[in-house]
């Protein structure tokens, strides 16, 4: 996902960099300190991944010697490229991996497997490190995989829902943005527990926990909750069974012997 991301920045560049233009120094004079003091720290602003898109436009936006300005409608121009780049490299993504989504065949050993709790950590990322990586790089996709493993809405639109979230934060930059979609995916981890009749349900301290996971490290409470999915898959759990494709079940567990 990031490196969608990323990606998108790079075919969005040239649409903004056609625009840009440079204004002249007045009579060749060297600037004051002041002023050298005053462009360093915007370019320490713009170079903060922390700065979010409309702050490091708005400032390549504002006129001075030797500073890039930038208008309205190429901003939006650049904004609009970027969105839609980006959701169409996430779309690409989410198909390919759609199409190649192999579920693990059922173990008859893992019946008695309890699933009341996690399997692991939420930092025991390495684990599974496909796992891993598909949440940390694609975690929309991973995130909408798990959602549809357990029935409680379709991957489209959970990546639809996540990816949008996803993306606004990219544009605005903005904490109360995140937290406030980390609550909608704090109710998708209190319905994780209750698939699997886990503890906390219910509790605040747990909504508290759920939340404070997703605000942090989504990617790794992502991930945990693959890995517990992907288990309960191979236990063929009520929680994910009637997901499993039409006679995949079937098809996986061994023939009985004949008589």
């Amino acid at each position: 996902m990031r490196a969608a991301g990323a990606l998108a920045c790079a075919l969005a560049a040239p649409a903004l960099s056609s625009a840009l233009s440079v204004a002249p120094r007045q009579g060749g004079a060297a600037p004051e300190a002041g002023r050298f003091f005053a462009l360093e720290k915007e370019a320490e602003l713009l170079a903060d991944p922390r700065t979010s898109v409309p702050e490091a436009l708005g400032m390549l936006g504002q006129q001075g010697p030797g500073e890039v300005v930038i208008s309205r409608s190429t901003y939006a121009v650049a904004v609009v490229s970027y969105a839609v780049l980006w959701s169409a490299l996430v779309a690409l993504v989410a198909f390919l991996y759609r199409r190649a989504k192999v579920w693990p065949s059922v173990d008859p050993e893992m019946e008695h497997v309890d699933f009341t709790k996690f399997s692991s950590g939420p930092f025991d990322c390495l684990q599974d490190p496909k796992i891993f990586l598909w949440s940390f790089f694609c975690p929309c996709i991973r995130f909408a995989d798990n959602t549809s493993m357990l029935g409680i809405v379709s991957f489209w639109l959970a990546l639809a829902v996540m990816t949008g979230a996803w993306l606004l934060n990219s544009l605005q930059g903005g904490v109360l943005l995140w937290a406030a979609s980390s609550l909608a995916w704090m109710g998708f981890r209190q319905k994780f527990r209750q698939r699997f009749g886990m503890e906390g349900q219910g509790e605040w301290t747990y909504y508290a926990t759920d939340c404070l996971l997703y605000l942090a490290c989504a990617p790794c409470t992502i991930a945990q909750e693959a890995r517990q999915l992907e288990l309960a898959a191979r236990a063929d759990h009520e929680a994910v069974k009637a997901q499993r494709p039409d006679g995949l079940a079937e098809a996986l567990v061994p023939a009985e012997a004949g008589p």
